[in-house]
């Protein structure tokens, strides 16, 4: 078994080998320009995101993969890296969303999603706490802990992408 870092390295210096360019300034991104057509990959340890503008494009580079790495999943990419992704072919849509980490947060600070609030926003007869902190925590400590993992992690749903719903 490969760490995910070696993976990642053997992996980056094999697309470099198959004429990829690495960005300049996202070094998880990649693209390929054939007279097939254009390809960009996306490379996050051993998850990779490929969109590519012929099938043409998509197969030759499919065939190439397959000759070294066995792949667990080829399709329609619905979810990467927390990310919900739906393509609407036939209208030429791509939506991007925050929906499994936003459902994944509410359960973690025992939220609600069903009921919408007003401002100014009443507070909660019980304080809420991710699950990570348990009741042995200091009183202390797990409100300060509930806050930084609840401000980190809208901080992260704000500024990482801009989600269409």
């Amino acid at each position: 078994a490969h760490s995910p870092r070696a993976f990642y390295d053997d992996y980056t210096a094999f697309v470099l080998n198959l004429r990829f360019e690495r960005c300049a300034y996202d070094k998880t991104l990649f693209r390929r320009q054939t007279p097939l057509g254009i390809i960009y990959m996306s490379m996050y340890v051993d998850d990779a995101l490929v969109v590519a503008s012929t099938d043409a494009a998509w197969n030759e580079l499919l065939t190439e993969i397959k000759q070294r790495y066995t792949l667990s999943s080829v399709g329609d990419a619905t979810l990467h890296l927390g990310l919900t992704i739906d393509y609407d072919r036939e209208n030429g849509v791509l939506t991007l969303g925050n929906t499994k980490y936003i459902e994944q947060l509410a359960e973690r600070f025992n939220i609600s999603l069903g009921s919408k609030e007003t401002t100014p926003f009443k507070a909660p007869k019980t304080r809420l706490y991710p699950a990570s902190v348990t009741q042995e925590t200091p009183v202390g400590t797990r409100e300060q802990n509930a806050y930084r993992a609840g401000v980190g992690s809208l901080n992260w749903l704000a500024t990482t992408n801009r989600p269409d719903r």
